[in-house]
């Protein structure tokens, strides 16, 4: 009996001190589940919107304490929506600063916005007001704020940092190089190395960037996992790596392939070699032949800004006995405003399909092209390439595509717009695709969404095609798109699953609607 009243008696003491126990004291004692509960109930029995709205700014910082800064944006704002005026100038700034930290960058902004018109020498908010404007795309109002704050401050290292990430979001890779090497000389930062990494990265000084990265020191958990990141990038820019993919086509004309290839490469300063084999096995409904491809590739940035290549190989085709080819490509690319412009000359096989085999198509090939980002959310990119056939056929392509960036954060989306023109002198049918005034207008929609250790592009698009072949006259709405399905296996292997496919005729060389499907594996070292 004694043994009885005494667990009642210790089970009636843990109620009470739990239910004494606010939300402030399972916070204070770390307790951050029992406290979210806490705040949930006292929020379901607020008497009023004002005590509702301090509970639920209180439940925010519950999960800011956590690292939880998505589900803290939510209770902030639910907090602001009620009683914003019931919370200070201070207070107001604190949760828009992690209102972006959890992704509600436009609440954010707006919230920062109210707090710059009302306070106009509040330069901390001005300057986190810049910071999300740069990492919502708006980089000619960050630009804007940037320059208000200078104004005042004219050594602002913050303000300064944004502007150099800016100028490499844009594309002014150089520009932003000087500004971090400025900030960096006067005093050693992590964020804003990291930035100046990633700048060299992106030029492609490969040495510049080990050394950069080297001098990294983390101090927050945030920067480990920045840094962490930030080595995957290093890892695939500068070492070596070797891969494997299997294709797998089919057309509405029962032409059917499968394709093996692996390839690798790595530095040898300054040059970059690749080197390359690829074995197709194709069939239809009265052939059934294969190939081996074997090439090699190498680069190098020869002055600044200006790069220059080419390889060679041969190429092996089996119909009805072994017939070889010599391939290669020279090629050059040279950086000019927000972009470059380049050119090339190339000679290669055709074996896409069974029929090109043993056709044993040469091709001869030059062009130029042109990639420009006019604007933060403009950009354009556009070829011409002269193609001559080994069977006394010849051609002329013209592709212009202009995109605007719709939402550059996460997903990352653009809408765009292409048009090709193709015309061939001759049908001499020697199984590829060979139109005379051939031209076709698409509108396209990318997506690009990454978490990780995913990322996922999408590709659909929609459009007319019209051309003249064998005398008669095609015109079509075309329809059809491509998906690229990319996972960072570990640090140093990266998965690929492609797919694509639909009645564009230029999708496929033989020009009927057509299904392609790959898989790929890539490993650094």
């Amino acid at each position: 009996m004694m043994k009885k009243g005494l667990g009642g008696v210790l089970i009636f003491i843990l109620v009470r001190v739990c239910f004494s126990m606010t939300p402030e004291d399972w916070v204070r004692e770390g307790k951050y589940q029992e406290a979210i509960k806490a705040y949930r109930m006292a929020i379901s029995e607020a008497r009023n919107e004002k005590e509702r709205a301090k509970l639920h700014k209180a439940l925010g910082e519950v999960f800011v304490l956590k690292g939880e800064f998505k589900e803290a944006g939510k209770e902030y704002l639910k907090a602001l929506t009620l009683d914003r005026r019931g919370f200070s100038e201070s207070e107001r700034f604190r949760m828009a600063i992690h209102l972006s930290w959890g992704g509600y960058l436009k609440e954010a902004i707006e919230e920062l916005s109210e707090i710059v018109k009302n306070n106009p020498d509040h330069l901390e908010a001005r300057i986190h007001r810049a910071r999300c404007l740069s990492w919502a795309g708006r980089f000619k109002e960050s630009l804007k704020e940037i320059e208000t704050i200078l104004k005042v401050s004219p050594a602002s290292r913050e303000a300064l940092w944004i502007k150099a990430n800016i100028l490499r979001w844009r594309g002014n890779i150089d520009q932003a190089i000087a500004m971090y090497k400025d900030l960096l000389e006067a005093k050693e930062d992590f964020d804003i190395r990291m930035g100046l990494t990633y700048a060299l990265l992106k030029k492609g000084d490969r040495k510049g960037a080990q050394e950069s990265f080297s001098l990294l020191k983390p101090v927050y958990p945030y920067q480990e996992k920045e840094l962490k990141k930030l080595e995957e990038e290093v890892v695939r820019v500068t070492r070596g790596s070797l891969g494997g993919t299997y294709q797998f086509y089919k057309d509405s004309d029962e032409n059917q392939l499968n394709r093996f290839s692996i390839s690798g490469g790595g530095w040898i300063d300054p040059v970059r070699i690749d080197l390359h084999f690829r074995h197709t096995d194709a069939r239809d409904e009265d052939r059934h032949h294969r190939s081996e491809e074997l090439s090699f590739r190498a680069y190098s940035k020869i002055l600044e800004g200006f790069t220059v290549g080419g390889g060679g190989g041969v190429a092996q085709l089996h119909h009805k006995k072994a017939d070889y080819s010599l391939t290669g490509s020279l090629f050059s690319t040279l950086d000019l405003f927000r972009g470059f412009i380049g050119g090339s000359l190339s000679r290669y096989v055709l074996v896409d399909t069974a029929q090109l085999i043993d056709s044993r198509i040469r091709v001869n090939e030059g062009g130029i092209f042109i990639s420009q980002n006019l604007t933060d959310e403009l950009s354009f990119y556009g070829s011409y390439f002269y193609r001559d056939y080994s069977d006394r056929n010849h051609s002329h392509d013209v592709q212009c595509i202009p995109r605007y960036l719709l939402f550059s954060r996460n997903p990352r989306t653009s809408l765009g717009y292409r048009f090709r023109y193709l015309h061939f002198d001759k049908h001499p049918r020697s199984g590829y695709f060979d139109p005379k005034n051939f031209i076709s207008h698409q509108a396209l929609l990318s997506i690009d969404y990454e978490k990780d250790p995913f990322s996922i592009f999408l590709e659909p698009y929609i459009g007319y095609q019209s051309f003249k072949r064998y005398g008669e006259r095609d015109r079509d709405f075309i329809l059809g798109g491509s998906g690229v399905f990319r996972c960072r296996i570990s640090r140093k292997i990266d998965g690929e699953v492609a797919v694509e496919g639909g009645n564009y005729a230029l999708g496929a060389t033989t020009g009927f609607n057509y299904f392609q499907l790959s898989f790929g594996l890539r490993i650094y070292f």
